[in-house]
């Protein structure tokens, strides 16, 4: 979208129907591929069979992206100290308007077309949190700084009739003026049909993208470069129609006519008169192998652009490998996890904030801070985590409240239950040097005392 100087709400139009046509034209193209509707690399001829073989690695590339970035909803602290009442409210608040799978559904918007936006709207007990559809909204920002926005517009049609909402930054406040496009269709005046302040210290709309590019204010998502996939399509029906005609032996007689072959009723029993008649199996000599080969290139080059990892073999082939391992045959998407984290991390702390203020909870003048724990999209073994956990407790570096954080569980209620069991220590009294293990690792609750001989 062309830059602004302030909001045009009737200028420049015929920019914004275009910028809106092209990110729906990009978005169709986008989800288009993703659900199974790619480009046929084959012609076909009326009434032969189908031999185009489509393998979706789009799909496949950003399934295991967004099960990687967010394969849980992120643990949300307020507080690094204790687990706050106020922590747990904007957990709930998440949790309503979708949680994990609300979080997903913004990941794959991201990875498909390059942006997320999410609206906060008002509601009881909590706020509502939207993921928009980026096909239906454009931004206009600042000349001089395109990182200020001066304006959204969404657009939705309806039983026919054109509508669109724009969201208006106003320096301290946001307008909302939602429009309809003049009758008759084609025609090209808006008319204003109501208008409303918002007054919360939070935008309304919030957006950012899912991978940044240093000249663009719309982020980068992962479908570039889908000529590949096209190409392996193109191998993979090839193969399917060389498979078709030749993978089936073909049987071959010489020195005799067809009417020569006599049928007998001996479980299909040939006879030939002809004493130098031949028949022989024709068989393919070769196995495609090369062509396999090139088709499997291709696609791990597909998912090599995209930093995807596709591990060989099967979980036999894994079962002695330790967590380091594991995290290391993983690092390279592992890191493209991270920094795709990043870009999501200041739109989930703005949402937060979002929430708290419409939610009575932040007043949106203070300084607000969240620490975003991710959840481990890798399996880890549980033996490993508590012997390092042990470990650190014997060391004196790790408190029990931060041993339970790490763990995921609530420690004023895991606190309270074992204080029931009668099972709670006093932190500060000192541990009996018989109660840990000379590797540092710790015994048991009480001191085990030797037998003599």
């Amino acid at each position: 979208m062309p830059p602004a100087l302030k909001y045009l709400p009737t200028e420049q139009r015929e920019s914004a129907h275009a910028e809106l046509s092209s990110r729906r034209e990009a978005h169709n193209a986008a989800w288009g591929a993703y659900e199974g509707r790619p480009k046929r690399t084959l012609s076909i001829r009326p009434g032969e069979p189908d031999d185009n073989t489509l393998i979706n690695l789009l799909r496949q590339a950003v399934d295991r992206l967004v099960s990687f970035i967010a394969p849980r909803l992120p643990g949300l602290e307020l507080d690094d100290q204790h687990d706050t009442d106020t922590e747990r409210w904007l957990r709930r608040a998440w949790e309503e308007s979708g949680g994990a799978r609300l979080l997903a559904r913004m990941v794959k918007y991201g990875c498909l077309d390059g942006h997320v936006f999410a609206r906060i709207m008002p509601g009881t007990p909590y706020p509502r949190l939207i993921a928009l559809n980026p096909a239906n909204v454009i931004v206009h920002w600042q000349a001089d700084d395109y990182e200020q926005v001066l304006w959204y517009e969404l657009h939705w049609t309806a039983a026919g009739q054109d509508f669109r909402q724009d969201v208006v930054n106003q320096g301290d406040h946001w307008l909302i003026r939602d429009l309809r496009k003049d009758q008759p269709p084609g025609g090209a005046g808006w008319s204003v049909t109501d208008e409303q302040v918002w007054r919360f210290a939070t935008p309304p709309i919030l957006d950012w993208g899912h991978d940044f590019s240093p000249d663009r204010y719309y982020g980068v998502g992962e479908t570039g470069g889908m000529a590949l996939n096209e190409r392996v399509n193109r191998i993979a029906g090839d193969i399917s129609r060389i498979l078709r005609f030749h993978a089936a032996p073909r049987t071959i007689g010489i020195g005799f006519e067809a009417e020569a072959v006599v049928g007998t009723g001996i479980d299909n029993f040939w006879t030939i008169p002809e004493k130098e008649a031949e028949v022989f199996n024709l068989e393919m000599k070769t196995d495609l192998a090369s062509s396999m080969n090139f088709l499997n290139f291709c696609a791990r080059s597909f998912m090599a652009d995209r930093r995807v990892i596709l591990l060989e073999g099967t979980m036999a082939d894994l079962r002695h490998v330790t967590n380091l391992g594991i995290r290391s045959l993983y690092l390279d998407q592992l890191a493209r996890a991270e920094e795709l984290r990043r870009n999501y991390e200041p739109g989930i702390k703005a949402i937060s904030r979002g929430l708290l203020v419409l939610g009575g909870k932040n007043t949106g003048a203070a300084p607000f801070h969240l620490k975003i724990n991710w959840t481990d999209p890798l399996p880890i073994g549980e033996l490993e985590v508590l012997e390092g956990l042990e470990r650190e407790r014997a060391l004196g570096i790790l408190s029990r409240e931060s041993a339970a954080r790490l763990r995921g569980r609530d420690w004023a209620l895991e606190k309270a239950r074992i204080y029931s069991e009668g099972g709670l220590r006093d932190e500060s009294e000192p541990e009996s040097e018989s109660t840990h293990r000379s590797d540092g690792g710790r015994l048991g609750g009480k001191a085990n005392t030797a037998r003599s001989a």
